[in-house]
């Protein structure tokens, strides 16, 4: 199992930040490996909105909101090529914006087990650059 936690706190309140990280179309704005996300599922987001991404070094990632409880919660369960896991995103208000707790867990399947202590500090690096990417984008959506 790969685990990863990280904290990042935003200027902006916690609906603005949550609906921006819920919207998974948005990653593209602040993840430069995520090549295009579409949302799969009818009607607005929620808990059940599916979306399929493009990641580069990995493919294609179905994710599905398992926990919808805007503004202060959201996880996910995501499948790609050989692994399975997910997020799980808490939110705060923290002096006038919004702290983000989040905790990412993955765990390679089938032949992808093998390479697990490869992975795990190659998506550690990874992860460890989400917070400011995220913060970046979050900014430049207004």
């Amino acid at each position: 199992m790969i685990e990863h936690e990280f904290k990042a706190t935003f200027q902006q309140p916690p609906e603005q930040v949550f609906d921006f990280l819920v919207d998974f179309r948005n990653e593209p704005k602040w993840n430069p490996d995520c090549q295009s996300v579409e949302k799969t599922s009818p009607g607005p987001i929620g808990q059940g909105t599916k979306f399929s991404s493009k990641v580069k070094r990995v493919g294609r990632i179905e994710s599905e909101i398992v926990s919808f409880q805007r503004p202060m919660h959201c996880a996910t369960r995501d499948k790609a090529r050989g692994m399975e896991g997910g997020f799980d995103f808490t939110l705060q208000p923290k002096d006038g914006g919004t702290e983000l707790s989040a905790a990412m867990k993955m765990q390679p399947q089938g032949a992808m087990k093998i390479l697990e202590p490869v992975m795990r500090p190659m998506m550690k690096r990874m992860l460890s650059e989400l917070p400011g990417r995220m913060q970046r984008g979050i900014a430049a959506s207004g």
